[in-house]
């Protein structure tokens, strides 16, 4: 493997004697106390601190101006999915299409709206479920519901998963957790039939801490969301439907707000990062992008393709040994987590090849060019020397 990389032992004893990698793979960054303090102050006055008050309402509208469609507020976007999951009604016990080149959280929310997850492979080429291959597999009979990733923040045919939705009947979810930029560039969202997710994580571009929105371009159904995330309530209280709670507070939506207030510069900064990381990553060779990357939309992924050839560990190892934290962000697929370890899937060979080679580099907002030239100069040597 050559003698740039530890032995596991010696590896595991190095991580142990320090507290922190000197350059992490992510470092997130949210408003500071002096940009909150209007909107706390707000809060003080109106002594309103959750159950859909002003300074949410006024979040909702800034964001509805950006999406061009109907927003609904969530805790976190976990629970947001199973609000929209719910909205549908499915059978319990029905399958639920989802990639298994997703983050969990994906799985955790068909199966806690009694749903099992089915695992479908993605394309090559895109990283996402190709709309052509479900038409191919219709009817689809057992099948409740489909979820559709969008990966590490990239645009997807919203279109044409809007027309299999209205041409079969089969409720399309669309979860893009890291497309708040693509999702905002994709024009006015109300000709969009399918519901989408989109997180506030704090590792997101646009975050807030823990929260996450629904975009839907009908009323009715964002009504049936906002229920189904109150309890079932809609004025009275009296659950007219299935319910939990996944009201985003007051203090949630004045991080809401000062984001907004910040986006346009913080946008400029991810697109800049952006481009500095993707002429750093054009120069190695053997290595990729991820399809996508740096074309008109920003994310807060670093991701790279390694060639082939490479041990994705043994080039893991080799930054961990020069202080660089990097992360295999959805991990080798859902399918191999011991809790969905037993679900139905498909052949996985392009999620498994994908799982076997896209590495997370550092990518964070403050992060220096010296800083990225050293990451990528330790990366090319990892590739010059090992491989499997």
């Amino acid at each position: 493997m050559g003698r740039l990389y530890l032995a596991s032992s010696r590896a595991k004893a190095w991580r142990s004697s320090v507290s922190a990698f000197q350059t992490p793979v992510f470092r997130p960054a949210l408003p500071m106390a002096e940009a909150l303090l209007p909107y706390l102050r707000t809060i003080d006055e109106n002594r309103w601190y959750t159950n859909h008050g002003p300074l949410l309402q006024r979040f909702e509208r800034r964001l509805e101006q950006i999406f061009g469609t109907h927003v609904v507020t969530s805790a976190n976007g976990t629970l947001a999915l199973m609000q929209v999951l719910s909205h549908f009604e499915i059978p319990v016990g029905k399958a639920c299409l989802v990639p298994s080149w997703t983050f969990v959280a994906s799985a955790a929310a068909i199966r806690a709206v009694g749903l099992e997850p089915r695992f479908v492979d993605v394309s090559e080429e895109t990283w996402s479920l190709p709309v052509n291959e479900l038409r191919a597999r219709l009817p689809l009979r057992d099948v409740g519901a489909i979820m559709v990733i969008s990966p590490f923040g990239a645009p997807i045919d919203l279109e044409g998963w809007s027309d299999f939705m209205r041409e079969t009947g089969i409720p399309v979810v669309i979860d893009a957790a890291a497309s708040f930029d693509a999702m905002s560039k994709c024009g006015p969202l109300d000709r969009v039939a399918c519901p989408i997710m989109v997180s506030l994580h704090a590792t997101k571009t646009f975050g807030i801490g823990e929260g996450a929105v629904v975009l839907t371009s009908r009323e009715s159904d964002a009504a049936s969301v906002r229920q189904r995330g109150n309890f079932g309530f809609v004025k009275a209280r009296e659950a007219e439907v299935n319910g939990i709670n996944a009201k985003l507070s007051e203090y949630s939506a004045a991080v809401g707000l000062a984001s907004l207030d910040e986006w346009p510069a913080r946008r400029e900064q991810w697109a800049a990062l952006t481009a500095d990381f993707a002429a750093r990553a054009i120069a190695v060779e053997g290595l990729s992008l991820m399809p996508g990357f740096g074309d008109g939309w920003v994310s807060s992924y670093g991701n790279v393709l390694l060639p082939a050839s490479s041990s994705i560990e043994a080039v893991s190892e080799c930054l961990a040994q020069a202080g660089t934290e990097t992360r295999r962000w959805w991990g080798t697929g859902c399918h191999t987590q011991a809790a969905y370890a037993a679900c139905v899937h498909d052949p996985l060979p392009h999620t498994e090849a994908l799982a076997a080679r896209v590495l997370g580099l550092p990518f964070w907002l403050g992060l220096t060019p010296a800083q990225l030239d050293a990451v990528f100069a330790v990366l090319r040597d990892a590739l010059a020397v090992g491989s499997r």
